[in-house]
């Protein structure tokens, strides 16, 4: 098992394979010796009023507006998250993403209920995260491993490899 390409693993295809393979990980024993470079825990919740600069934070609320918008060179997405749907003075934390992904403005509309995490920054007074992470709204944190970055491959498809190694190969280790 350990001697088996990564592409042999459920969720990893020839290109995610190749792009592995690439930089040492093509098989599923050296796909093991891929270490996390760090942690996040997502398991508490911070209120968006006590958001703090510079800080990851898992967060939660109501999406109060959304809307595209329009760069140099993309489109870009955003929405305004705010603590409560009924309060006008409600705190706000302001979602970008600077490369709209398919679909996303139909998922965020205004209402929906939201859990995400990411690096809070202070954007002009407003805390704001780019390209935050989008969590399932069972409640249900998680400590996620994070791993260096592999051109070509998304966070999370080497997140499903590394478990999938891990799940594939622990007999044997």
């Amino acid at each position: 098992m350990l001697e088996d390409a990564v592409e042999n693993l459920p969720g990893v295809g020839p290109v995610t394979g190749g792009l592995l393979r690439e930089r040492g990980y093509g098989t599923v024993g050296e796909l093991l010796w891929l270490l996390p470079r760090r942690y996040d825990d997502q398991r508490t919740p911070t209120p968006i009023s006590s958001l703090v600069d510079g800080q990851y934070a898992v967060t939660s609320g109501v999406v109060r507006a959304a809307r595209t918008f329009y760069g140099r060179y993309r489109r870009g997405f955003e929405v305004r998250l705010a603590a409560s749907e009924n309060e006008d003075s409600a705190p706000e934390l302001k979602l970008v993403w600077f490369s709209v992904l398919a679909g996303l403005a139909s998922k965020l509309k205004t209402g929906v209920h939201l859990r995400v995490a990411g690096r809070v920054r202070l954007y002009r007074g407003v805390p704001t995260i780019a390209h935050p992470e989008i969590l399932g709204s069972d409640g249900a944190g998680r400590i996620e491993p994070r791993y260096s970055e592999i051109p070509g491959v998304r966070v999370k498809s080497l997140r499903r490899a590394v478990c999938a190694a891990l799940e594939e190969a622990a007999e044997q280790v």
